[in-house]
């Protein structure tokens, strides 16, 4: 590929606790990214997603270099 890009990865809807049971509040949005996907299909609470992601950036469980 002449830009190197591969594609992008979304989860299914996370609204729909496949494992949302596991992981509570804006958990699971964290793990997911971590996982490799791109995009977050309808986090159950975008709020507390937003709050979770921040958090793992801070803490370094996420980076921006990733990106």
């Amino acid at each position: 590929m002449i830009l190197g890009f591969n594609g992008l990865t979304f989860t299914d809807a996370l609204e729909m606790k496949g494992v949302a049971k596991y992981f509570p509040g804006g958990v699971i949005s964290v793990e997911a990214l971590i996982a490799g996907n791109d995009m977050l299909c309808l986090p159950e609470d975008v709020g507390k997603a937003i709050e979770a992601i921040k958090q793992a950036i801070d803490s370094n469980r996420l980076s921006w270099d990733r990106y």
